[in-house]
């Protein structure tokens, strides 16, 4: 047999080898998968949100600045919405939706997108129910408004019970906006252990005592993942610090 044909043969079936082997994988092993973060806990939206910011911190920008004035209606996009406010998003300061981008890029590499989403927002001043929020506990510093989240809560009465319910709906369409913008995703991770006070209940004392969020935020919060549940009943909600968060076969399998 000529040395030629030999190589061409050889090739075909080096070839035909690596096609099987590909197939096999496709078959044998789940898609990739990856989280794209739709939002942290800075507040700023990846994606085109429609969940606009209504209040804001008013700082003291002086020099010498060591207070903070309080806290105001937001300025920027007024017109954005029928409660004014603007949304703080990728879309409203450069006209882009990252994580839509990001997700369609991964469906067409063969990627299997995921979410991540932080429960607490930074940047919405009504929003003020955790420990790490720097601002907010700061507590005297509002101007008469309560920032201590141990004394914000749903049964606020007057200013803060506005603020109170601004924020959970807020949040609450924030979940489903990921959750049903971009068809069917793989899995959703949700990050500020919130999904503990649901899914840990064994340890609910626990928790409260490491986390510090208003417990009457639980209700909310439930209402708000049976309701995603329903927009997605096909992804897997996943709690961001709970099991293996850096062995992405854990939810990704």
């Amino acid at each position: 047999m000529p040395l030629a044909l030999v190589v061409v043969v050889v090739v075909l079936m080096l070839l035909a080898l690596v096609v099987v082997v590909v197939l096999l994988s496709l078959t044998l092993h789940p898609p990739l998968c990856s989280d794209f973060t739709t939002k942290h806990h800075e507040g700023f939206s990846m994606y085109d949100t429609a969940a606009n910011v209504h209040d804001c911190w008013d700082f003291d920008t002086a020099a010498d600045a060591k207070t903070i004035k309080g806290i105001v209606p937001c300025k920027g996009n007024m017109t954005q919405g029928k409660g004014g406010g603007h949304a703080f998003s990728s879309m409203e300061m450069f006209g882009r939706d990252v994580a839509g981008e990001l997700i369609a890029a991964a469906r067409k590499g063969g990627v299997e997108p995921g979410l991540y989403y932080s429960h607490i927002d930074w940047y919405d001043a009504d929003m003020r129910i955790d420990q790490w929020n720097a601002v907010a506990s700061a507590g005297k510093l509002c101007n008469g408004i309560a920032c201590d989240p141990k004394k914000y809560s749903s049964n606020s009465s007057g200013v803060n019970a506005a603020q109170w319910q601004r924020f959970v709906l807020r949040h609450r369409a924030q979940v489903l906006e990921v959750l049903g913008k971009y068809g069917d995703v793989l899995e959703m991770s949700f990050d500020m252990q919130v999904m503990m006070l649901l899914v840990l209940l064994v340890l609910l004392v626990l928790v409260l005592m490491m986390v510090q969020f208003p417990s009457e935020f639980d209700q909310d919060m439930q209402d708000t993942i049976m309701l995603a549940r329903l927009v997605a009943p096909n992804t897997l909600f996943r709690g961001r610090g709970m099991g293996g968060y850096k062995v992405h076969r854990d939810s990704c399998s």
